[in-house]
């Protein structure tokens, strides 16, 4: 069964374009992403959009609601151990940059520095985003690689 729609694809296409425009300003006055790339470039952020996971607030700042929602476990019934919601960091200083990468050789451990990265943007641990389903952690990704 599929998921109903919350926006139509068009106006989602609108509000993704004006993201991406928005945070990868550089990219789009040199030609290295068009608008005719976004949609395939970002499926998962588009659908996410479609599907009401997913807005934008009056600064295009992202605010997602995780598909599958990490609960608390019966050993930590503690309910702030959840998580349903997460909130993004637009911005990432040259400091912390620097201490993300601190000990990392980016081109043999992308994959590490790929997840501090999105745990600096999302304010997720490590362990946290470990727990995400795979279709929570795909769109996280996309959404961070805009960043």
């Amino acid at each position: 069964m599929s998921k109903q729609k919350v926006l139509a694809t068009e106006v989602a296409l609108v509000e993704l374009t004006k993201f991406v425009k928005k945070h990868k300003a550089k990219e789009f006055r040199r030609g290295k992403i068009t608008e005719e790339q976004i949609p395939t470039e970002y499926i998962d952020i588009l659908e996410s959009l479609e599907d009401g996971n997913l807005e934008f607030d009056e600064n295009l700042n992202p605010k997602y609601t995780l598909m599958d929602p990490v609960l608390p476990t019966e050993k930590n019934a503690d309910a702030s151990l959840g998580l349903r919601e997460i909130t993004f960091k637009t911005r990432i200083k040259p400091t912390s940059l620097a201490n993300i990468m601190q000990g990392i050789d980016v081109q043999k451990d992308s994959g590490t520095f790929s997840l501090k990265y999105m745990s600096y943007i999302t304010g997720l641990s490590l362990i946290m985003i470990d727990k995400l389903s795979k279709d929570d952690y795909d769109v996280l990704n996309q959404i961070c690689s805009v960043f």
